[in-house]
């Protein structure tokens, strides 16, 4: 219903989780005819630890590329409204050498050796690139847009705990960063410095500007999916609190049952290497007194700085993820998360740049880092195409978008960045074209097949206005244009003024090392530093080769861990390096206790190639053929490839028994719904009430977003009665289940309004007996006020039992409630008459819809026509 009066709290809450600074409040195609050679190149993983077998390289036998003389692409204009891109295609399993990649209306139609057999191959326009590597376009998992005009700020201090450089704490020096600034000018400058990266998708802190990149926590430039909600300070401690052992410093800790109701919960969590940063993790997993376990597959932590393994091993078995930002975290502290431990526990592995003040200016910079640790501090443990998966196929799981996103798959959103790949060396992963690019070798940037960045004679070609929106770049991007006009209506030269009224925002791109880069070499005063060789300590973490319980992966001490480098089970391997954390006797039993992540489901089928990747189904079941296993089908008996909705009843979406209920962002469709409440003309709602039955679980709530009079998508006003034909996306909001639609069909006009269905007013107790109600059009009678509104609110308690005082926690009576009738303003209305109701009052019937906010169950008549008191 989208507003309630409970929700002011909830609103004033989610405001203080948003601040961040003291200022801020798929499987393979078909082969065809000329067939190709697989080669299963050895040992992987994508992110997550555990993994046999990695991707495996295709030579397609499709003719020959020549690599122009100039650029990495050529375009051959085509007829058709298809776009074919041909060249080393990086699959989610597989990499395709001299590949095919069909585009057709936004999405991609076909990847693989051969696309010819798809009806939009014939006649599209062809971009060639003989040298040119084809990947997801980059997705940015975190970011804070509201300081993207400001300089970065490095500083030679090292804290350990995040409440230390924002608020001084503990004797710590306070890093000063600047105000945030939310213009969208500014926002569109961030947006577009990410995008000259090769960034398609980023989560930056609820705000974004509109075209560009997507705003995966606001304007997702059409996903289906609903926006991460993202939570900065998830304790409720933006104030500097930092709890040690309990919970009685924060001023909120979330509730499962809230978390839970997310599609996706990002939360910024442990950030340092104090007790007091870990202590967030041990309340968000409710190991505190008082706490509730948050931990889900549909939840993701930032930072994880000061998780130890039985952390780690407990984020794995819950499915949720880590967002890496190096280095941020080694620019503030000197050291970051323990990513390889978490690896090998099988925790799934994102990257983001966390901000301009102390992070990278972009993805590229940032997978350089990740590769630098890599390459010196961690022994090669990442494999090109993991750090890869990083910030394509695993950053879009850990945004909940990976239904949509992150993978080169019949069915995606043709997000995709083309790079540079003729500096590969034989036998080179093409993968590494990717994390070792620089924007020099961005080659071609497009959201939903459309152009918004690469070579200029790409962007002239592709773009449908022949780039007269889009802008030519210089210096070492000469030859390149970006279309910032085409997306935000301001040029370049306008965007750059407005975005800040003080100085030049940071640049947009830098030829070399970015200006004041934050370092991502580890140093700590007194400690250790990178930048120079330490004789004896050749990670380079502060101890010593002989006493170093990992002498090639950098493992330091940090406060947490008691004067020592964490070693859980005493075998004198460290944590960092050792296979298994938990095992005295160093094998890999862990293997037996965490997920495979490239078989998240564990049912022997491949993440990639698993038709129900997330629920296991070792049978692949799919009786009605589009691909999506019986298992994790929401209509398995009725065909839906894609993203196409549903066929279901009211009462298989709202039952939570059901085997078919959908989950949050499904498309759904419903047929032969008649319409039974429409909100009167003081209510505030925005939507109406449908029901396909008088029976439990048989009515639901249709948000359309707009106030009344309702109307179908052809604009005609609905009236009581009226049989609906409705397709939308199934929402779960503040406990109540809701379809928002893209289209309202009117199949059969309404000769009466219906029946409210008449029931006990025990029937409304709160728990699953009212949520049975829930939405329905229902009526009681011969009831009595047990108790009366107050000073606060016109919610007041019926029954129908002479004896029942409506008392408890739980009363077994009624509440009637008045945001249907006009908001929920406390004005003494709805009224028995011209009087405010009052204890003792009788009314022959009430009738209204149930309203499960909150799950705290409410009747809302719509006008006064709905109370029946003499």
């Amino acid at each position: 219903m989208r507003a309630y009066p409970s929700i002011i709290c909830l609103t004033a809450l989610l405001a203080l989780t948003l601040a961040c600074s003291d200022d801020d409040p798929g499987a393979a195609a078909d082969a065809g005819p000329g067939g190709e050679a697989g080669v299963d190149v050895g040992p992987s993983g994508d992110g997550g630890g555990g993994s046999t077998s990695g991707p495996k390289r295709h030579t397609c036998a499709n003719p020959a590329l020549t690599a122009p003389a100039k650029g990495t692409c050529t375009v051959t204009k085509g007829s058709g409204t298809g776009v074919l891109l041909r060249g080393t295609v990086l699959g989610p399993a597989d990499v395709y050498e001299n590949g095919h990649l069909l585009i057709s209306g936004g999405k991609v139609a076909c990847a693989g050796c051969d696309c010819s057999k798809d009806a939009a191959y014939k006649d599209a326009t062809v971009v060639a690139c003989a040298k040119g590597v084809i990947s997801p376009g980059l997705i940015n998992t975190h970011d804070h847009l509201g300081w993207t005009t400001l300089s970065p700020k490095p500083t030679t201090s090292r804290y350990d705990h995040r409440h230390e450089w924002r608020k001084g704490k503990n004797g710590k020096p306070k890093l000063s960063v600047g105000a945030s600034n939310y213009k969208s000018e500014a926002v569109a400058w961030g947006e577009l410095r990410m995008l000259i990266g090769g960034a398609t998708s980023m989560m930056g802190a609820n705000s974004g500007a509109k075209g560009l990149v997507r705003n995966l926590d606001g304007k997702t430039e059409g996903l289906s999916a609903k926006p991460v909600q993202d939570s900065t300070f998830p304790l409720g401690d933006s104030g500097g609190s930092m709890c040690k052992g309990s919970t009685s410093c924060y001023s909120y800790v979330p509730k499962k049952s809230q978390v839970k109701g997310y599609a996706m919960w990002v939360g910024h969590v442990a950030e340092g290497g104090r007790h007091e940063a870990r202590n967030e993790f041990l309340a968000l997993s409710g190991q505190l007194s008082g706490t509730e376990n948050v931990m889900g597959a549909n939840t993701s932590l930032i930072h994880a700085i000061g998780l130890n393994a039985q952390d780690s091993q407990k984020v794995a078995a819950a499915g949720a993820k880590v967002i890496w930002s190096p280095r941020s975290n080694i620019s503030l502290y000197g050291y970051t998360a323990p990513v390889v431990m978490m690896h090998n526990l099988g925790v799934r592995l994102a990257l983001g740049t966390d901000w301009t003040p102390s992070g990278s200016m972009n993805m590229l910079r940032e997978l350089a880092c990740a590769g630098y640790m890599n390459d010196k501090h961690y022994g090669g443990h990442f494999k090109p195409y993991q750090l890869w998966a990083m910030a394509t196929e695993i950053a879009a799981e850990s945004m909940g978008m990976q239904k949509e996103l992150g993978q080169l798959k019949s069915g995606y959103w043709a997000d995709i960045s083309v790079f540079d790949g003729s500096k590969l060396g034989s036998g080179d992963w093409q993968h590494k074209a990717v994390v070792t690019a620089t924007v020099k070798d961005v080659v071609l940037v497009l959201r939903a097949g459309k152009v918004l960045h690469g070579d200029t004679e790409l962007v002239k070609a592709l773009d449908s206005a022949g780039g007269s929106g889009c802008e030519a770049l210089s210096d070492c991007l000469s030859g390149k244009s970006v279309c910032a006009k085409n997306e935000t209506g301001k040029t370049l030269s306008e965007l750059k003024t407005a975005a800040t009224k003080t100085s030049a925002p940071y640049a947009l791109f830098f030829c070399k090392t970015p200006d004041s880069e934050p370092t991502c070499v580890p140093s700590r005063p007194s400690e250790y530093d990178c930048s120079k060789t330490t004789a004896g300590d050749a990670d380079c973490d502060g101890v010593q080769d002989t006493a170093d319980t990992c002498t090639k992966f950098f493992n330091p001490i940090c406060l947490m861990h008691s004067g020592k480098q964490p070693d859980t089970e005493g075998d004198k391997v460290g944590d960092e390096c050792d296979t298994c954390p938990f095992d005295t006797a160093n094998t890999t039993p862990c293997k037996t206790k965490k997920p495979d992540p490239d078989d998240i489901d564990g049912d022997g089928h491949k993440n990639a190639v698993d038709n129900c990747p997330y629920v296991a189904n070792k049978d692949q079941k799919d009786t009605d053929g589009d691909k999506k296993g019986d298992a994790c089908d929401p209509c398995p008996t009725y065909k839906n490839p894609g993203t196409a909705p549903c066929l279901l009843t009211v009462k298989s979406i709202r039952d939570p028994y059901s085997k078919t209920r959908p989950t949050d962002g499904d498309k759904v469709q419903l047929q032969k719904v008649v319409v039974t409440s429409l909100p009167g003309s003081s209510s505030t709602t925005k939507g109406f009430y449908v029901r396909e039955g008088v029976g439990a679980f048989e009515a639901i709530y249709i948000y359309t977003g707009k106030a009344s009079p309702q109307k179908d998508t052809a604009g005609t006003t609905l009236k009581l009665g009226d049989e609906l034909s409705i397709e939308g996306k199934f929402e779960w909001w503040n406990s109540i289940d809701e379809i928002k639609p893209t289209s309202i069909k009117v199949t059969k006009a309404g000769a009466a309004a219906p029946a409210p269905v008449a029931i006990k007013t025990k029937q409304l107790k709160w728990g699953i007996e009212a949520e049975k109600w829930e939405s329905h059009l229902i009526k009681v009678s011969k009831v009595k006020v047990a108790v009366a509104p107050t000073s606060k609110d016109d919610n007041f308690w019926v029954t129908d039992e002479a004896s029942n005082t409506c008392s408890g926690t739980l009363p077994s009576c009624t509440q009637v409630g008045d945001f249907y009738y006009d908001g929920g303003k406390t004005n003494g209305k709805p009224a028995n008459g011209t009087a405010a109701f009052k204890k003792g009052d009788t009314c022959t019937s009430i009738t209204g819809v149930i309203n499960g906010f909150g799950n705290k169950y409410a009747l809302e008549p719509a006008t006064d026509a709905g109370f029946v008191c003499p």
